[in-house]
């Protein structure tokens, strides 16, 4: 963190810099479909940073996120064969629909946007091979992953993240509080909307349809010209202008958007891919925070090293919640949703957090021992009312772990930053902050503390001593 080099790292922090370009260039390449496969040559330039040494170092000091951080480097440069065989037996994997053969990509995006249930089960009943293929190369990937924990000196996942987080018991019960206050309004709900669209239990409906399927009236902004607007609002008008945003599809480009912090502050980019409906703007406007924060916070890269993903996370869901709200949409947008949609984007966002605090639970108690497949089914069906494929159980947690040991963690700490920041915000700003620059002093703070300090500290000046107390209850903060 700036100005705070520990020893060990010292003679490193060149190489850390010229490392952390190199890999976030090659991820934004690969992400945005400019590159088909990792550039294998980087990891062994700087096996010094990735052999494991310094994050022993780290540990032994009690920096943990410079340790989360090293712990990414060493795992990611022994995983290389393993991830470019999974990606590639993805892409090889096919289902017989409707009398073809189609990839997996096509037939999931199918399933998910199928019109009725019973349509929604026969595509389901389609894709079971071919999930169930994915899935035996998923735990191909996840020996590899074994192995080369192991190299680092740990048998068991658990142990790693209690290495690298400390003591998340604390977290793991604010999880299960926040579902227990949550579950009957959410289960109440969701029986009405289903009823109201006409579809059943089956996962697409509540984990993508629900979420994705509101669509921007014609004759709105386009999401990258929005995106900017507001940003300059916020009185970043030099970074809504220098930060680039890549809106072309291609061919293997990432679903959704991401933003690289390559060479922060000066070169920072976000990527996404054009879909349509809301979600483009929500993920874009959350992509471009993290741009924002880049751009205004550090000085250089490794000011960035060891910082903490919950509050980066935190600010990118706060901007993403703005993006649901009516006054953003009239004023950046230039359109206005009807009643249903906004009562859907709320339910879309009770939903999300429910998802988040399911999977803290669900890994750690997988990285504990339990039986993957049972565990996701049982969490799903009593949490978020779907009855889902057991053969869809490591999906999603493959998507985070290659960024870090227990990624979900930092997911759902991020709730809560987003609840105190969002009252903070409010506070200075007014109920439509997002709409006016009266907080642009607050978050350029922000922005360039959440490189100095650790998570506590930042929610400590948002006024939160201990964020566990934060039931995370998303609507609460939101017009």
């Amino acid at each position: 963190m700036r100005g705070t080099v520990p020893t060990y790292l010292r003679p490193h922090v060149e190489q850390i810099e010229a490392y952390r370009r190199e890999v976030f260039l090659d991820l934004y390449l690969r992400a945005s479909g400019e590159r088909a496969i990792t550039d294998r040559a980087i990891h062994g330039r700087y096996p010094e940073l990735n052999d494991g040494r310094l994050f022993r170092a780290a540990l032994d000091a009690g920096d943990l996120g410079y340790a989360r951080a090293l712990a990414n480097l060493c795992l990611t440069s022994r995983l290389l064969d393993a991830s470019d065989r999974l990606a590639a037996a993805q892409l090889d994997i096919k289902v017989t629909l409707d009398g073809a053969e189609v990839g997996l990509g096509r037939a999931s995006a199918a399933w998910a946007s199928a019109a009725t249930e019973d349509e929604r089960r026969r595509i389901g009943a389609a894709l079971a091979p071919g999930f169930e293929r994915r899935e035996v190369e998923q735990r191909r990937w996840l020996d590899a992953y074994g192995a080369a924990r192991e190299a680092l000196g740990f048998d068991e996942q658990a142990a790693l993240i209690r290495a690298v987080h400390g003591d998340v018991s604390r977290w793991l019960d604010h999880a299960q509080r926040s579902l227990d206050a949550t579950r009957d309004v959410y289960l109440a709900e969701l029986r009405e909307w289903r009823r109201r669209d006409g579809v059943g239990d089956s996962g697409p409906f509540t984990l993508q349809l629900l979420l994705g399927g509101v669509r921007v009236p014609a004759g709105g902004a386009s999401s990258d010209k929005a995106v900017r607007q507001t940003a300059a609002a916020w009185g970043f008008h030099e970074q809504a202008e220098r930060i680039p945003i890549d809106l072309v599809a291609r061919p293997g480009k990432l679903a959704g958007a991401m933003c690289a912090r390559i060479d922060p502050p000066r070169d920072v980019r976000v990527t996404s891919q054009p879909g349509g409906g809301l979600q483009e703007y929500t993920l874009l406007l959350h992509e471009f925070g993290h741009g924002l924060h880049f751009t205004t916070g550090p000085d250089r890269p490794f000011d960035v090293f060891g910082d903490d993903q919950s509050i980066s996370e935190g600010f990118g869901i706060t901007f993403q919640t703005a993006a649901t709200e009516p006054a953003w949409l009239a004023q950046f947008v230039g359109v206005r949703l009807d009643d249903d949609a906004y009562a859907r984007l709320r339910f879309a966002e009770l939903a999300r957090a429910r998802h988040g605090a399911v999977h803290v639970l669900y890994e750690h108690r997988v990285f504990s021992g339990a039986d993957a497949q049972r565990e996701f089914v049982d969490l799903y069906r009593r949490e978020l009312g779907v009855e889902i494929s057991p053969h869809l159980a490591l999906t999603w947690m493959l998507f985070f772990l290659p960024l870090q040991p227990f990624y979900a963690l930092h997911l759902h700490q991020a709730q809560t930053v987003r609840q105190a920041l969002w009252r903070r915000l409010s506070e200075v700003g007014g109920p439509t902050w997002y709409a006016n620059d009266r907080c642009h002093e607050l978050l350029t703070d922000l922005f360039r503390s959440a490189c100095e300090l650790d998570f506590d500290e930042v929610m400590a000046k948002l006024g939160v001593r201990d964020a566990t107390t934060l039931v995370v209850r998303p609507g609460d903060e939101a017009t």
